[in-house]
């Protein structure tokens, strides 16, 4: 769920079924002065100074949502092990992460370079151009890019791909 800290529980009540794995993320954590408040990635990102230091003199959002993947990374993770356990025992856990304390591990992470620069990859480009968008190569270099960016929603033909 990604409700925030309290709002499912206020609805539901405190009594979960005893093996329910529940996996929960919230922008701020479960604890402190800012657990009851809204957030996203980018205000994380904002909050915690990690949009300063990627934007150097220009402070901005990182061009990934950085926080939203790792924490889901590090959810799934939680959520498996919760799986092994509850095959032992048959008892539920709570699974909680936040996108600040994902923030603050990015941040203390050994050898972690302060301005990494733009990414490079040997003899790839990292952009392509689409006439006047450009948008990232593909993530996997294995993988042709396509023709052109997405189009517009409902405006390609139906039909079976051969």
């Amino acid at each position: 769920t990604g409700y925030r800290p309290g709002a499912l529980e206020a609805l539901i009540g405190q009594d979960l079924p005893a093996h329910l794995i529940h996996g929960r993320v919230s922008a701020w954590g479960w604890e402190g002065p800012w657990a009851n408040r809204r957030g996203f990635d980018s205000i994380v990102q904002a909050a915690s100074g990690i949009s300063f230091l990627a934007g150097g003199e220009n402070p901005g959002a990182l061009p990934a949502q950085a926080l939203d993947h790792s924490t889901g990374y590090f959810l799934a993770a939680g959520i498996l092990d919760a799986l092994t356990l509850r095959s032992q025992d048959g008892r539920g856990r709570d699974v909680d992460v936040s996108l600040a304390s994902t923030g603050a591990r990015l941040l203390d992470a050994p050898g972690r370079t302060v301005h990494p620069g733009l990414p490079t990859a040997p003899g790839l480009n990292v952009v392509v151009n689409h006439a006047d968008v450009t948008t990232a190569r593909p993530a996997l270099a294995e993988f042709e890019d396509y023709p052109e960016p997405a189009h517009p929603w409902g405006s390609d033909r139906a039909e079976w791909a051969h």
